[in-house]
């Protein structure tokens, strides 16, 4: 069981786990990622990560931070292991007043994490009524990263997908589906691709 604060003045949303089923050291390993926000004395978001061990009953109580100290705020943390037991979180970021969904990698079990890199930016998600029944700051870009965990020739890839109105800027009146997807463990992203039809909502 993960028992975070109660407490309104931190709070947690969007809770997202993942086991470890590779035959690493880390084998049976079960995380969990969520955005953690701070509302007293200052109002932050920053996207932690905590570990069950294979074997223990409970969470570590340890929260990790996977988003570091640079955005203006963070959401949608999306969890993923990979076939080698490494532990791969995606997320929503602001930088500058730029919006882009980042990637960070943890290679020890859950203890520590790379510096954020970029997958890609979007824009447009926040900013129209583009779904019938659902208020603009009720909209979000829906990013979620998985993992190849088969023996193939794609083994070990990863995917992310996310729903925008465009990249660099807004280039549609309705949301779309993008793709990205790292052959080398998150190092580096492949543009974004539309994979919606162009006639989709």
């Amino acid at each position: 069981k993960y028992t975070p604060s109660m407490n309104m003045d931190t709070f947690y949303d969007k809770q997202w786990m993942d086991c470890d089923h590779s035959n690493s050291a880390y084998r049976n390993n079960l995380y969990i990622s969520l955005v953690k926000m701070v509302t007293q004395p200052t109002s932050d978001a920053y996207i932690i990560s905590s570990v069950k061990k294979g074997g223990v009953s409970a969470f570590d109580p340890t929260q990790r931070r996977v988003s570091g100290e640079n955005f203006q705020t963070t959401q949608f943390a999306s969890t993923a292991v990979d076939n080698a037991g490494k532990l791969h979180v995606g997320f929503y970021g602001v930088e500058t007043n730029l919006t882009a969904l980042y990637h960070s990698v943890s290679t020890d079990g859950g203890m520590t994490f790379s510096t954020p890199n970029r997958v890609s930016y979007f824009s447009g998600v926040m900013q129209a009524n583009t779904i019938t029944g659902i208020t603009s700051s009720r909209l979000y870009p829906s990013p979620y990263i998985v993992a190849d965990k088969y023996s193939s020739a794609y083994g070990g890839n990863l995917y992310y997908v996310w729903s925008a109105r465009g990249i660099a800027s807004v280039t549609s009146t309705a949301m779309r589906v993008y793709f990205s997807r790292s052959t080398n463990g998150g190092e580096s992203w492949s543009t974004a691709k539309q994979i919606s039809p162009a006639s989709a909502f």
